[in-house]
């Protein structure tokens, strides 16, 4: 009997309890400070409370509790979190503008494209044209290393199916392709190495052949080619002559505008910094 007393009394001292506590009620709308606009999906919840909700597609919330602590915290991605005062034991309605986060960032340095390491380098020898012209020295020399390779391009199946090509091991054996799969036949191959010497004053130049070779087709007209092949040419003129043509130079003022450039390496050799500049059309 003293059991059932006891379990009873603790039974209406929860009812008690429970019957003079009163349930916090809150509503309203989160919007940003700066625009008006509405904020879905900010997150509502009691200061160090695991009680929370969001708001919905219009910016809406509302909240509901009886352990309600004395502050409600608002946060949302962008934006500073803010904390609000809260009325125990009431019904509410607490509206609050955001106001969006403000991020420092360190400088940051974007290079256009014409500040390619190439271009930097391209600059630099344009910049420094008339000291390193050669027709400023009194006299100079050097080996020069010649090579001319003519190649009959565009070959097709067609061409390689006839009987007549397949029989000719010449051409089959000599066939070649590019990356990109074009078949090309080499038809003529020459290559040479001389010295060549320059004095000023008196103007005079001198070219010694040490080795020459000439593989394929021959005849009398390419012979006198490749005899007129050999031209003092200067790099550091904007234009270069080959064949009774002139060519833009690689090194020519507006050369950028031609050929593109490509820094394809670098070593230091004797205490200077070589580099290795590809250009193509």
């Amino acid at each position: 009997m003293n059991q059932i007393k006891g379990i009873l009394l603790i039974v209406s001292c929860f009812l008690i309890l429970v019957g003079n506590a009163q349930q916090t009620k809150i509503v309203g709308k989160v919007t940003d400070a700066q625009t008006g606009e509405e904020l879905p999906f900010v997150k509502v919840r009691f200061y160090l409370s695991k009680m929370g909700t969001s708001t919905d597609t219009a910016g809406n919330y509302v909240l509901e509790t009886y352990y309600a602590t004395d502050s409600l915290q608002f946060s949302f991605i962008g934006y500073q979190t803010t904390t609000v005062a809260v009325k125990l034991d009431q019904t509410q309605e607490i509206n609050v503008q955001l106001r969006p986060e403000v991020f420092e960032m360190e400088e940051v340095f974007v290079r256009p494209p014409d500040e390619l390491m190439s271009t930097i380098l391209h600059k630099k020898v344009i910049a420094n044209k008339r000291i390193n012209n050669k027709e400023k020295l009194d006299s100079y020399d050097y080996e020069v290393y010649n090579k001319l390779q003519l190649d009959l391009n565009n070959i097709g199946d067609k061409f390689t199916e006839r009987g007549l090509v397949q029989r000719l091991d010449v051409v089959m054996n000599y066939l070649d392709s590019t990356d990109d799969g074009t078949t090309y036949l080499p038809v003529l191959l020459s290559e040479s190495i001389s010295d060549f010497y320059f004095r000023n004053n008196p103007k005079k130049k001198k070219e010694v052949i040490k080795a020459s070779k000439i593989s394929g087709i021959e005849n009398i007209q390419i012979n006198q080619l490749l005899g007129d092949m050999y031209l003092d040419m200067n790099i550091y003129d904007n234009y270069i002559n080959l064949f009774q043509r002139a060519f833009i130079s690689p090194v020519s003022n507006a050369a950028r505008s031609f050929y593109k450039f490509t820094l394809s390496d670098s070593a230091f050799i004797d205490n200077y910094w070589c580099y290795r500049l590809d250009f193509q059309p």
